[in-house]
């Protein structure tokens, strides 16, 4: 099996350090880019000195959050972002032809009354959201799909 080229967009959180870890040593995953507005230019090994042992730490770098960019370096794209502000990736992401797993509750709930009840902002109209689902067959999953 070929390794899948995937990125973070919100690496440097609490939740993208976890995928850091996680994708760095997996084997079926290239890590290939990591966004953050506040480490933007520095290292994954800068950011996070316990990750300097893997090569690709001393070498990839943070960029700003860019759609386009991101899409053109990464097949998977995980968003750790806090709600609110995943969607505003989601989907141009999605048009670009990236499977995007969203970590935040962007698109978790289909109603917007309850999504507004929960978190006080509404990110999407319902009608634009994409299937919700937490876990799926393999077989289910298209190459552009949002994974929330």
């Amino acid at each position: 099996m070929t390794k899948k080229q995937v990125a973070i967009i919100g690496a440097s959180g609490y939740s993208g350090e976890e995928l850091v870890r996680l994708l760095l040593s997996h084997p079926y995953a290239e890590l290939t880019a990591v966004t953050s507005r506040q480490h933007a230019g520095q290292t994954l090994a800068q950011v996070f000195p316990k990750f300097a042992h893997y090569p690709k730490s001393r070498s990839l770098h943070f960029s700003e959050s860019n759609a386009e960019l991101v899409a053109r370096q990464a097949q998977v794209v995980f968003l750790a972002l806090p709600h609110g502000v995943a969607a505003e990736f989601a989907v141009p992401l999605l048009e670009l032809g990236c499977q995007v797993i969203d970590l935040s509750a962007d698109f978790r709930l289909r109603n917007a009354e309850v999504y507004q009840d929960f978190y006080a902002i509404l990110t999407l109209p319902p009608t634009s959201w994409p299937r919700p689902f937490t876990a799926c067959p393999k077989s289910t999953v298209t190459a552009s799909e949002l994974l929330p």
